[in-house]
């Protein structure tokens, strides 16, 4: 994976892998990034009377790559939200992975987390629970 140029030039490398830098630093720059582009965003004054598209229209979109999809694991970014009142006893933070909210701690509000999906777990997961249904079913 390459890495935006200025970045390299901070570094003085003309290119950097993962391993090199680590997920680590990444997601403490990019959480950085993120604050300073929220104290930006957040002094910006309201739009009165916003346009939104209204023409767009959702067709079914098909992938031709999917077939040859053939990775074990997958790696994303999450924004962790708030869930209940700002300072309250009930305060947590939560991410949206595959329609589940887990809880984290309210230390990580407003920040990135790095996130892994193991799809073998998940399968055979998948698997064993159907299996246990259908064993269900015939007692």
């Amino acid at each position: 994976m390459l890495y935006p140029a200025d970045t390299l030039r901070k570094l003085g490398k003309t290119a950097i892998s993962m391993d090199a830098i680590g997920p680590k630093f990444l997601i403490k720059k990019l959480n950085f990034e993120y604050e300073m582009y929220t104290d930006f965003v957040g002094n910006n004054p309201k739009i009165a009377n916003p346009e939104f598209m209204s023409d767009f229209q959702v067709k079914e979109l098909k992938n031709s790559e999917v077939k040859r999809f053939r990775e074990r694991k997958i790696y994303f970014l999450r924004i962790v939200r708030r869930q209940g009142e700002k300072g309250g006893e009930n305060e947590k933070g939560f991410i949206n992975i595959l329609g589940k909210n887990p809880l984290l701690d309210k230390s990580y509000i407003n920040l990135f987390t790095f996130n892994t999906i193991d799809l073998e777990k998940m399968i055979r997961r998948k698997l064993k629970e159907a299996m246990k249904e259908e064993i269900k079913a015939l007692i």
